[in-house]
């Protein structure tokens, strides 16, 4: 069963991890990248997932809360000298886990019950560590993918910055190429284009060169912009790379924390001892 306030916190810090990305469903697909569309639908996945999970408390906060039973537990079985110190601490174990007891009068429980009764719940809370430490790695491996996904989305930006700077070269040519609506990988092709067509004239040049003797070579004007273009596209063809090693990452650890996320539910599955809150009870 699921906890529905305790689902909605969840589906909350997952809703404000993809604030802090920058809004991870934005639409990529004008920026670059083949498979980007499978990048945002894989996140999408992931956020989709993560609002199914439980909310926990840590698992060493459950551990610390598993040790003292056991040692208000302990405490009550050794004080059998002294009645009224041994009814005390039944009252404060009654106090602070009333399911422990149930109805059983607190003057009638006997130390064998008791160690009976704390087998089963410690039984539970070995339960609720394997649920609550699952849990921090379905966090944790949201999280990085988030991570890997934030990176491809800052050197795409990147790219594009460094696109944006070969307008500074003055060539109308250029110019036309960059105001286009197409993706950078696209303009980044047609700018390859362009080069191949600068070298292409100045080997014609040169070949004619050789044939007649005349004093043809590469101009002085296409090779500067030649070289403008090339410098220009090594930042570009950098943050594209980083951006692909990025996707490529983030589809990996979508794709773990996808399997992480199935086996914790499959965990809850097979455990139905663990109510909606993951609480143990005796």
């Amino acid at each position: 069963a699921k906890a529905s306030g305790a689902t909605e916190t969840y589906a909350q810090r997952v809703q404000k991890l993809e604030v802090t990305l920058d809004n991870a469903q934005v639409n990529l697909g004008k920026l670059l990248l083949p498979a980007v569309s499978e990048v945002t639908s894989g996140f999408a996945k992931l956020a989709e997932k993560a609002a199914d999970f439980i909310e926990v408390p840590l698992s060493d906060k459950v551990r610390q809360e598993k040790a003292e039973l056991n040692s208000l537990v302990q405490s009550i079985v050794l004080t059998n000298d002294n009645e009224q110190l041994r009814l005390d601490l039944i009252k404060d174990l009654n106090r602070n886990y009333p399911e422990f007891l149930g109805n059983t009068a607190l003057e009638n429980v006997t130390n064998s019950e008791l160690l009976k009764t704390l087998k089963l719940v410690n039984d539970e809370y070995d339960l609720k560590i394997q649920k609550v430490a699952m849990q921090e790695l379905v966090e944790e491996s949201t999280v990085k993918a988030a991570a890997a996904f934030k990176e491809m989305k800052t050197q795409i930006r990147s790219a594009g910055d460094e696109l944006s700077k070969l307008s500074s070269i003055g060539d109308l040519r250029v110019e036309d190429i960059l105001e286009s609506n197409l993706s950078i990988g696209a303009k980044t092709k047609l700018l390859r284009n362009f080069q191949d067509q600068l070298a292409g004239t100045n080997a014609l040049y040169e070949r004619s060169a050789r044939l007649t003797g005349a004093d043809t070579r590469l101009s002085d004007e296409d090779f500067k912009l030649y070289m403008e273009i090339e410098n220009g596209l090594r930042g570009v063809n950098k943050s594209l790379n980083n951006a692909n090693k990025a996707r490529d990452e983030f589809n990996n650890l979508s794709t773990e924390s996808l399997e992480i996320q199935q086996e914790f539910n499959q965990f809850l599955e097979d455990n139905p001892l663990l109510n909606g809150n993951g609480t143990p009870r005796p």
